[in-house]
This record gives C-alpha cells, structure tokens and sequence, in this order.
C-alpha cells in the first residue's frame, strides 16, 4: 500500500467514527421537535451519512485552501504534503472532539498540530504556517457563512407574521409549547 493511501485510509476510518460518534451524541442532545424538522431524521443511518458527505466537502474546501495559502507564503511542500499534515494533526480531534465539554481541547489541540506539521512539512516559518491556517479557518468560515445566508434569506422573506383572534400576533416560528404557557 502507498503511503498515500495509507494516510488516506487512515483519515477515512477516523472520520467516520468521529463522524458516527458526534452524530450519535448531537442526536441524543436535541429534542423530539428540533429532531422532526430534519428531513430523514426518522433513520440515524441517515443523518450519519449527511454528517460523513457533508464534512468531507467541508475538509475538501478547507484542505484545498489550506494548500493555497501555503503555496502563497512559499511553501515548499506539494499538496499532499499539505494533506499528510491535516490528516495526522486532526487525530485528536477525530478521536475525541466529539466528546461533549471537552472536545474542544482536542480541536484546539489539533490546531496546533497543523501549523507544527504544516511548518515541517513545507520548510515554513512557524508564523507563516500560522497565519496560512488562519487565513484557511478564516475563508472557510465566511464561505459557510455565506452559504447558510444565501439557504435563510430566502426561507426569511416567507415567512409571514397573523393575527389570531385568540392569541393575538403570532408567527410561524412559535411551538404549541410557547402558546400553551402564557404569562397571563
């Protein structure tokens, strides 16, 4: 087996149990109605499929820009070297950042883990690897920004506010829960 395919294999199991275990934990945090709003939530497998796709894209963007900002501060690895850095310094968190309160030290932990592995790696600077992360974290962020924006702004001008004769103004985003429980 190549060494490429070796840390690509590597990566794919970490991520899919990561991907299964924070589903898992996410899934029994939230409640029954929350849960009904998610088309197919009716079926685990299918959330953990939507998890697995989705953050894969999410590593995909954020890998590729990764590499750009890299190549961009003379990075002189190629891009799987850049790959090889992400793959092996996310280990913490694919292991354990699922785990609630605490996963986060593992994320951050991470993080460390790819600048020091994009420094080595590509002969770089440690505040040049720095600030290429960053400058991915930063992109991706506002990309995913953006697309939520671009999927509620429009669901937004929908919705619409009425009044009822019983309950005077009420909006689409109110639960029978909230009308049950009335101050007065």
């Amino acid at each position: 087996m190549t060494s490429q395919k070796r840390y690509l294999t590597y990566f794919a199991v970490l991520f899919i149990i990561n991907s299964v275990l924070f589903t898992i934990v996410k899934y029994a945090g939230i409640d029954a109605e929350t849960i009904a709003l998610i088309p197919g939530s009716e079926n685990i497998f299918f959330i953990s499929a939507f998890a697995v796709i989705s953050s894969l894209v999410q590593t995909v963007i954020f890998v590729m820009l990764l590499h750009f900002w890299v190549y961009i501060l003379c990075g002189k690895g190629g891009v799987m070297q850049t790959v090889k850095a992400f793959v092996y310094a996310n280990t913490p968190m694919l292991l354990f950042g699922w785990i609630p309160v605490i996963g986060f030290i593992f994320t951050i932990w991470s993080a460390v883990l790819n600048v020091l592995g994009i420094r080595e790696l590509h002969k770089m600077s440690t505040g040049e690897a720095a600030g290429a992360f960053v400058a991915a974290i930063i992109i991706t962020v506002g990309l995913f920004i953006f697309l939520i924006g671009a999927l509620v702004i429009p669901l937004i001008g929908k919705a619409t506010v009425t009044q009822t004769p019983d309950s005077g103004y009420s909006d689409i985003f109110r639960t029978s829960s909230l009308r049950s429980s009335s101050l007065f």
